[in-house]
């Protein structure tokens, strides 16, 4: 007598891969739907941890008594300083572009950062505080982050 499968098994079978295959293509298909989305969120960490690490790096060298905060806007202030070997070096968001812009000496720009929605300062005896918050559009989804810097300044000579 000879072996073969029954109609039955193998419609099973069919069954049994069928949905294996639906389950995969589901899990991919949401994987893809949020990679995306992701990629984007990356990418604002990445604009503020950037500003944050520029800005700290540079205004430890000012002194509290050379740290001017002035605001531009509701959600931007423009950080002016002086370091001992820099005078005048400012930070403040162009709101037209989101760019963030590091203007030394007088006249020169350069583009620091992207995506910035909001950049705040604020000065507590020589602690500076900042806040970051950059923003972009995904998918027909507004992505926000926000980052809160902390720089500790030179005390007074």
């Amino acid at each position: 007598m000879k072996k073969a499968f029954t109609l039955l098994e193998l419609l099973v079978t069919i069954l049994i891969m069928t949905v294996m295959v639906f389950a995969i293509y589901s899990v991919l298909n949401i994987a893809g739907a949020y990679f995306p989305t992701d990629t984007v969120l990356l990418d604002l960490q990445q604009q503020a941890r950037q500003t944050v690490e520029i800005i700290t790096k540079e205004s430890r060298e000012a002194s509290a008594s050379n740290i001017t905060i002035s605001p531009i806007d509701v959600n931007n202030d423009v950080l002016i300083f002086s370091t001992p070997s820099k005078s005048g070096v400012s930070y403040y968001v162009n709101p037209a572009n989101g760019q963030l812009i590091r203007q030394y000496p007088t006249g020169t720009m350069r583009v620091v950062a992207n995506s910035i929605s909001s950049l705040k300062f604020s000065l507590t005896g020589n602690l500076l505080i900042m806040t970051v918050q950059t923003q972009k559009n995904a998918q027909q989804k507004t992505l926000t982050f926000q980052l809160k810097g902390r720089v500790r300044v030179r005390n007074e000579p």
